[in-house]
């Protein structure tokens, strides 16, 4: 693969976060190009396709076969595995990726970790102003639920949900931020918009994987009890 390659693959990971919040479309097309080049790696033999990776492959493939086998509904279950098998691809893709160099993964944590500040403030804006800085405005007719950034598309705490922690990986390998005060002020942070965006289900989910990070990660026992009482 050559340079050009390699800097249009790293750009696009970098963006791919980013992507997630502008939509669908500009996602899946940069999930797509990221597969793409994970496919011109595999054909070109710079890399060697993992065993373990090929295991699970095939596994996923006899699950969705037989699940395709027995649906009711085969166009549902097809639009399904289309988009696990996407999902499984991105995340082999990407791994390939962070391997290539070491430093990439830090720097893709850094964009996902200033990506999360960036959403949770946007987002307190349209709370305390009922509009955020892109205009999207508070609507009343979906019970005043906060979209932030993502407009009419109510998954901002879906969203903050599931990047929180891979943005911690970001706080681990700083120097400056590594410190167990910092990382609470910044989990609580997000935690609290995560409460405001009135989404249940990610509420929950972020309340039992804290409990967890927290009672496992800690050292200092006050700041695992203080945390666990906040929660």
């Amino acid at each position: 693969m050559n340079e050009i390659i390699k800097k249009i693959e790293f750009y696009l990971v970098m963006f791919l976060p980013i992507s997630i919040v502008i939509g669908n479309f500009v996602a899946n097309t940069c999930i797509f190009l990221i597969i793409t080049f994970f496919v011109i790696d595999l054909l070109s033999k710079e890399i060697k396709f993992n065993n373990f990776f090929l295991y699970i492959l095939i596994i996923l493939l006899i699950l969705l076969s037989a699940n395709l086998i027995s649906s009711v509904n085969k166009l549902i279950t097809v639009k399904g595995s289309i988009g696990l098998i996407k999902n499984i691809l991105i995340l082999i893709s990407l791994i390939n990726f962070f391997q290539k160099k070491e430093d990439n993964f830090h720097k893709f944590v850094k964009v996902v970790f200033y990506l999360i500040l960036f959403v949770a403030f946007d987002t307190f804006i349209q709370f305390l102003f009922g509009k955020d800085l892109f205009g999207f405005i508070l609507q009343e007719s979906h019970g005043y639920r906060l979209s932030g950034p993502f407009g009419n598309e109510y998954v901002v705490g879906a969203f903050l949900s599931k990047m929180l922690f891979i943005s911690i990986f970001y706080m681990l390998n700083d120097k400056r931020l590594n410190n167990e005060f910092y990382k609470l002020i910044y989990i609580l942070i997000i935690y609290f918009i995560i409460f405001l965006s009135k989404e249940r289900a990610a509420f929950y989910l972020t309340s039992l994987a804290l409990i967890i990070y927290f009672t496992t990660t800690f050292i200092n026992n006050r700041v695992k009890i203080f945390s666990f009482i906040l929660i």
